[in-house]
């Protein structure tokens, strides 16, 4: 299942950019998408070169439907991965790629990240596809992911607006 998600954002590439490589920034990101636990980690030099960001999380099971929830328990474990290009001179886009795997559930998520220039910010712009290998209800817990993964990203995205208008 294929979803997108886009949002304009009052910083130039460069400022998010450095944004999304602050450790403190990945720990708000998520708790703001509703993560009861947390545990990030930034490997690399950012905002120049290339860059990971993991975030582990402990998800509540509260927003998806009853019968799914049934299956995976109270709460589900989380691995976000995004990766970041490094800076190209000849360009002021920001490329990168990111990976969900939820622990224990045979279904994962991954796509491509963006970040553009757009009038005297920037855009931000994050394409995924979620697959899912379960029997009999593989296009319904497709469609929980891809729900819930596109309410985190737009808290986070939420989350980025507020902490670059605080700047």
């Amino acid at each position: 299942m294929h979803f997108q998600v886009e949002q304009s954002l009052d910083a130039p590439v460069s400022v998010v950019i450095a944004l999304f490589g602050d450790s403190e920034f990945a720990s708000a990101r998520a708790a703001a998408s509703g993560a009861l636990e947390t545990d990030t980690v930034i490997h690399g030099n950012p905002p120049l070169e290339e860059f990971t960001v993991s975030i582990r999380r402990t998800m509540p099971t509260t927003g998806i439907r009853d019968d799914l929830a049934k299956l995976v328990g109270d709460t589900l474990a989380v691995n976000y991965t995004e990766v970041w290009e490094p800076h190209d001179s000849d360009s002021e886009h920001r490329t990168g790629t990111f990976a969900v795997d939820i622990v224990g559930v045979p279904a994962r998520a991954h796509g491509s990240l963006e970040i553009a220039p757009e009038n005297e910010g920037s855009r931000i712009s994050i394409e995924a596809i979620v697959t899912a290998n379960v029997p009999l209800v593989q296009t319904l817990v497709e469609e929980a992911i891809t729900r819930s993964l596109t309410t985190a990203i737009e808290q986070e995205l939420e989350t980025a607006s507020m902490w670059l208008s605080d700047s």
